[in-house]
Order: C-alpha cells, then sequence, then structure tokens
C-alpha cells in the first residue's frame, strides 16, 4: 500500500481539526460525497465474491471462471447520509479487438493539393475532439466530466436542497478532471454557475469518503 506523503498526512490533520466538532445533523448528513470507481473483468474473474455473467444470464447456472472477456467499466456515482444517487456508467466497455489504431497528425504531402491536405486535417481534428472529450484508462477529461457527470450531481444537489430546505455541499476528490485546480476550466465554471459549496477533501484519502464503502459492496 502506498504510503502517504508527509504533506497530505498534514492536511488529513487540518481536515480532521477543521470538522472535530461537526456532527452528523448540523453539517455531515448535508454533504453530497462523490467519486469514480472503474472494475475490471479479468480482476473481478479471480475474485470469489463476484459473478462475471453476460447480459440476460440468470443466476444459478454452471459458468467457468476461463474468460477472454477483457473490459473495464467506469461508474460514479453519489451519496449522502439519507439519500443516494443513480449510477452513470460514463464508457461503454470496449473490446480489445474493437479498439482502433490511432491516425497519425497528417503531413503535408509534396504533390497534394490544399483541399485535399485541409480535409485529411479536419478528419484528424474532428478525431481528436472526440477523444479529448472520451475517457481515458481511469479517468476523463474536463469537458467529458462537465458535460456528463457533474450535472447529474448538481441535480442531486438541487432536489435534496429544494425537499429539505437547506443548502448542501458538493465533495469531490482530486481528480484532474474535476477542475479543482483549474478556475475556468469547464467543471469550475459550472459549480460556480450553480451557486455550489465545496468540501474541500485531502488528498489520498479515499477512507474519508464512505462511498468507498459502497463501491467495496459492489
Amino acid at each position: 500500500q502506498k504510503r502517504i506523503s508527509k504533506k497530505n498526512q498534514g492536511l488529513r490533520v487540518t481536515y480532521g481539526k477543521e470538522h472535530l466538532t461537526d456532527t452528523i445533523v448540523g453539517f455531515w448528513a448535508r454533504i453530497w460525497f462523490t467519486d469514480e470507481a472503474h472494475f475490471q473483468s479479468k480482476q473481478l474473474m479471480e475474485e470469489p465474491e463476484y459473478e462475471l455473467r453476460m447480459p440476460g444470464q440468470e443466476r444459478g447456472i454452471n459458468e467457468s471462471k476461463a474468460t477472454s472477456l477483457d473490459v473495464t467499466v467506469h461508474v460514479a456515482g453519489g451519496i449522502n447520509y439519507n439519500h443516494k444517487g443513480k449510477l452513470m456508467f460514463y464508457k461503454d466497455p470496449v473490446e480489445p479487438s474493437e479498439k482502433q489504431r490511432a491516425p497519425s497528425k497528417p503531413k503535408r504531402l509534396k504533390y497534394e493539393l490544399d483541399n485535399a491536405f485541409a480535409e485529411r486535417c479536419k478528419v484528424y481534428n474532428d478525431w481528436k475532439a472526440k477523444q479529448d472529450a472520451t475517457p481515458k484508462g481511469n479517468c476523463m477529461s474536463h469537458i467529458f466530466y462537465a458535460d456528463k457527470i457533474l450535472p447529474q450531481h448538481i441535480k442531486a444537489i438541487q432536489e435534496l436542497e429544494a425537499k429539505h430546505k437547506v443548502k448542501y455541499w458538493l465533495q469531490e476528490d482530486g481528480d484532474p478532471s474535476h477542475g479543482i485546480k483549474s478556475p475556468n476550466s469547464p467543471p469550475a465554471l459550472l459549480k460556480r454557475e450553480a451557486d455550489l459549496l465545496l468540501l474541500v477533501h485531502p488528498p489520498e484519502s479515499p477512507d474519508l469518503n464512505p462511498i468507498e464503502a459502497c463501491w467495496n459492496i459492489m
């Protein structure tokens, strides 16, 4: 297990002192805890508590542990003390055989016409823009988070505020896609527009986020 850096140890202590007297009713029940998790089929295949099934299969069938399924399912969610949000599957699994080779950046050919070169550049730029907005590995871009995930968290918080007539806080970890360190990023702008209260979460501290227990159960 990775050792927490001294700097982040200090931030955890500061976080604890700041919230030492906060109660569940007075504060923690008004936090919307969020996170993303990533489930890899080949890793789960070796875990006895997991049962891998294809869509439409029922429980209780005889299955073989041997499978060529090699996909990673990305899911985001949010919870608070009295409410759970919807799971958001933000990237469809893609079989390795379906993955396409990335095109090379166009270079001007010696006898290539201007319109032909411009067309090749357009194809490449369109492809690149699509990749920038698509999650890569276990992360996602600012644009993808602001467009697909964050609006769902904002909606959940607004519904809770309307129901209970109090302000709620949004908690996020330090993933770069959340735009915490980029004040003019799409997520940061959207959070300001929604007038959200933000709970600063110390780095390297998944143990301080109760949604982690939900991922462990899943």
